[in-house]
């Protein structure tokens, strides 16, 4: 059985991974939340923040932290880019979306696979073993965490500020409830569309910036990573965006406990059980129908 310093130490690490997790699944609730569609390449979008970060930082010396900004900017206009081209002109097409976004997803593996190969990559910084240390050492907590941690809640404090006290933030929450009652409005509803989809891949590019500090990537690991934020943001509710925050720090915490009692390898299950568990008892989720 795990010590009273072990339960501490593993319930930490998932508090600083469910952080990153919030982020990741913020992105993706809003784009459903906003224009009612699935993004299969929502993981790769967390791929290319990743990259970029790496590349920033072994090419150019940037900072991770500093280069969140620079990665945050760059994706969000790509993001706008795709759905303006790619996703606009079908966007009443539900399955041709669905379609479309698949292939995204294949085609930016395809590119990361080109440039980066299939090499496990990482960013280790000077601060990336600065800890603070208790109960006798048997706690150690990383402050490259830490601040990874702060960082996430200051991207989910902006982004709920900009939903709540922006003209542009109302108009996203009027599209969501009722995208013909925004045209009636005036709302240009495909600019906000498209707004949308940029913030919610931008946000997605800083949770890979993030991980990236903490963890290997490799080009194959978006998949992955799309399932789990459908997984926290169903468990949150979908296009709730408190749903998505405390969803990912439920994932995050269940995943490390989980470790304790069976090898880290079988983490991924975990996430989908908890996914099937959902659908199964609530699938409207733990904030009920879905709002933005």
């Amino acid at each position: 059985m795990p010590t009273l310093a072990g339960f501490i130490q593993t319930l930490s690490t998932g508090i600083f991974q469910g952080g990153v997790y919030a982020i990741m699944a913020l992105g993706l609730a809003i784009i459903f939340g906003v224009m009612h569609i699935i993004n299969f390449a929502h993981g790769e979008f967390l791929l290319i923040g990743a990259y970029l970060t790496y590349w920033l930082f072994h090419a150019l010396h940037v900072d991770p932290f500093l280069s969140i900004l620079l990665t945050f900017g760059l994706v969000f206009v790509f993001g706008q880019i795709i759905q303006r081209y790619l996703l606009d002109p079908v966007r009443h097409d539900h399955s041709f979306v669905l379609v479309m976004t698949y292939a995204l997803s294949i085609f930016i593996v395809g590119l990361m696979f080109i440039f980066f190969k299939s090499e496990l990559r990482s960013v280790v910084t000077v601060y990336s073993l600065w800890s603070l240390d208790f109960m006798d050492a048997d706690v150690i907590l990383n402050l490259q965490d830490m601040a990874v941690l702060v960082m996430a809640g200051i991207f989910f404090v902006l982004v709920h500020l900009f939903m709540k006290r922006t003209w542009i933030g109302k108009c996203m929450s009027v599209c969501a409830q009722d995208e013909e009652a925004a045209q009636l409005m005036g709302i240009d509803t495909r600019l906000v569309s498209s707004l949308a989809f940029g913030l919610g891949s931008a946000l997605t590019s800083v949770t890979g910036s993030l991980m990236i500090t903490s963890q290997v990537f490799h080009p194959g690991m978006g998949g992955i990573q799309t399932l789990k934020a459908f997984t926290i943001v169903i468990l949150g509710g979908m296009g709730s965006l408190w749903g998505a925050a405390v969803g990912g720090i439920l994932v995050g915490i269940i995943e490390a406990v989980g470790t304790l009692f069976m090898p880290g390898i079988y983490k991924p299950i975990i996430g989908f059980s908890i996914l099937l568990l959902v659908l199964l008892f609530r699938p409207s989720g733990l904030f009920g129908k879905a709002s933005v």
